[in-house]
C-alpha cells in the first residue's frame, strides 16, 4: 500500500532584522586616526597604502589589527586627489601665464613673479586644506571611551614663585 506523506509549507521568511554592524571597533583609535593623517602628510606613505590596499586586485589583505584601515585608505585617495588638485591648478595657472606672455600682455619679469607666486600660493592653499582636515575630519574625539586627561599649565609667574607643583608631573584631572 503506498503511503501518502504530508509535506509542511517551509515558514515565509521574517522581516529583516537590523543589519549587522561589519565596522571594526579600531574605526575610532588613535592608531587609526595617525594612520590616516600620515596619508596627507607623507607622500611615500600614501603611494604605498594605495598600492598596497588598492591595486593588487587578486592579493587579500591581511586583517588589520589595531587600527581600520578602510579608513585609511580613504584617507590617502583624498589625498592623493587633494594633490593631483594642485597640480592641475598649477598647471592651469602656468599655461595662463605663459599665454599671456606670448600673446605680450605680461613682460618676462612680470611672468617670472607670477609664475612664482602660483607655486607658492598652490604650495600654501594645500597646507590650509590639510591642516582644516587634520583639525576637523581627524583630531582626538573626546567622549566617555576616549577620554583623554586634561592637565594644566602652569605659568612662569607661577613656577618662579612656587606655587604649583613640579613639572616632573602637572595635576590632571581624571
Amino acid at each position: 500500500m503506498a503511503t501518502d506523506t504530508l509535506s509542511v509549507p517551509a515558514q515565509p521568511p521574517g522581516p529583516p532584522g537590523p543589519a549587522p554592524d561589519l565596522r571594526s571597533g579600531y574605526t575610532a583609535s588613535n592608531a587609526t586616526r595617525l594612520l590616516c593623517a600620515g596619508t596627507y602628510l607623507d607622500p611615500v606613505y600614501r603611494a604605498t597604502v594605495i598600492r598596497e590596499l588598492l591595486t593588487h586586485r587578486f592579493r587579500v589583505v591581511a586583517p588589520s589589527y589595531g587600527y581600520d584601515a578602510v579608513p585609511v585608505l580613504a584617507h590617502a585617495l583624498a589625498a592623493r586627489r587633494l594633490h593631483r588638485a594642485r597640480l592641475v591648478v598649477l598647471a592651469a595657472g602656468l599655461l595662463l601665464t605663459f599665454l599671456l606672455t606670448r600673446a605680450g600682455v605680461l613682460n618676462v619679469v612680470t611672468a617670472s613673479l607670477t609664475e612664482v607666486w602660483l607655486v607658492w600660493v598652490t604650495a600654501y592653499l594645500r597646507r590650509v586644506i590639510t591642516l582644516q582636515t587634520l583639525m576637523t575630519r581627524l583630531r582626538r574625539r573626546t567622549g566617555p571611551g576616549n577620554r583623554w586627561p586634561r592637565c594644566t599649565v602652569r605659568t612662569s609667574r607661577q613656577h618662579r614663585s612656587g606655587d604649583s607643583p613640579s613639572f616632573a608631573r602637572p595635576p590632571c584631572e581624571s
